[in-house]
């Protein structure tokens, strides 16, 4: 009977079974994962272009400890995937004129900031805009990462014809369908892919028309102006420059030095 009983459920079981590998995150959760890391970073387990084998690990057995085993179980790699993702929300939506809506899990931006932007080409496709929907906000930032900054050129001309009409709002019709008068204003999902995708455009740009000792200069230079780093981390961070000029390029394209900052101080880690 109880086999049967199996049997017989066996296509739905398996659909909540793929449902179920998803891991939901909590904010205890990064709390944790972020103080282990700082711990492992003080014990010297931090290579210069990520972490020594075992950090995650020690990660994966810290979240069991401090807030139980979940499930689906947050394996080392989901682990190390959640904060590479949660690393790139955090760069993305700290650039001005975004932010984040803890409500919605999306990158948000204010009305000024869909006015200034446009679409952007894929080398290689003729599309014009990243048409992607129905994604979680951190696979969104991992999607657009990946791609790296260097891959993507502005495109020559607007699409008009979007249907992403949103924009276009103006200010008012923006913050009337906000949740809060406090959070940054939110958009549908495929909304904000392309407009994050036309950020990285235009933040690289600039950037890409510059030969690459010339970047690594005026980088570099920028770095020596903060001065808000120790000798042993500025030549971390001249390493992780030479290792990858997209790092280096979006270091230097933030306009404000605590977001600077805040941006190789969380490569650091």
């Amino acid at each position: 009977m109880g086999h049967s009983k199996k049997s017989a459920n066996d296509d739905s079981g398996a659909t909540q079974d793929s449902f179920k590998t998803r891991c939901n995150w909590t904010e205890e959760e990064d709390a944790v994962i972020i103080d282990e890391l700082h711990i492992q970073k003080d014990a010297g387990k931090q290579a210069q272009s990520g972490w020594k084998p075992g950090v995650w690990k020690m990660v994966r057995e810290r979240l069991e400890q401090d807030v139980d085993i979940s499930d689906p179980p947050k394996t080392e790699d989901k682990c190390q995937d959640h904060w590479s993702s949660k690393k790139n929300v955090h760069n993305l939506s700290s650039q001005s004129g975004f932010g984040f809506c803890l409500q919605t899990k999306r990158v948000s931006a204010t009305p000024e900031v869909w006015a200034q932007r446009a679409t952007c080409t894929i080398p290689g496709t003729g599309t014009s805009t990243v048409i992607l929907t129905m994604m979680t906000c951190s696979t969104l930032m991992r999607v657009l990462w990946q791609q790296e900054m260097a891959t993507l050129q502005p495109a020559a001309d607007h699409i008009n014809n979007s249907p992403t009409t949103s924009t276009t709002k103006s200010g008012a019709e923006h913050e009337s369908n906000s949740d809060s008068d406090d959070s940054p204003v939110s958009t549908p999902v495929n909304v904000h892919i392309s407009d994050v995708a036309s950020a990285l455009c235009d933040l690289s740009a600039g950037m890409n028309a510059e030969t690459t000792p010339m970047r690594h200069k005026r980088a570099v230079k920028l770095l020596e102006d903060d001065n808000e780093f120790s000798n042993e981390d500025f030549s971390k961070i001249c390493t992780l420059f030479s290792e990858n000029t997209g790092t280096m390029d979006m270091f230097a394209a933030i306009s404000t030095k605590r977001c600077r900052t805040a941006f190789l101080q969380n490569k650091l880690l």
